[in-house]
């Protein structure tokens, strides 16, 4: 199997998906193997798995020969430069000054 970049959890479900058919596994054959629930399977191949359990996933993924691999995302896209004021503690003590004298 190719190298995926998977950045959600539907695209995780597909990977998984697809990676169990090229096996010839029914879900409920991986299911069992792993040690998941068939309708927690489910749920992940379809994306509805929001927040499925790190444990369960990486037996999954053993399971069927997949592995994580973290590396860098790509940048955020760049948004326009806003200006941030620089406010130091001799401005915040004159403003304060200012106020209890003003």
């Amino acid at each position: 199997m190719t190298t995926v970049t998977v950045r959600d959890v539907a695209g995780l479900g597909s990977a998984v998906r697809s990676a169990r058919l090229s096996q010839g596994l029914s879900q409920a054959e991986l299911a069992q193997a792993a040690g998941v629930g068939r309708q927690w399977l489910v749920g992940l191949e379809t994306g509805h798995k929001t927040s499925p359990p790190l444990d369960m996933l990486l037996r999954l993924l053993n399971r069927i020969d997949l592995e994580v691999v973290l590396a860098p995302g790509r940048p955020a896209r760049s948004e326009p430069s806003i200006p941030i004021p620089v406010i130091t503690a001799d401005a915040v003590l004159a403003r304060h000054s200012q106020v209890r004298h003003g």
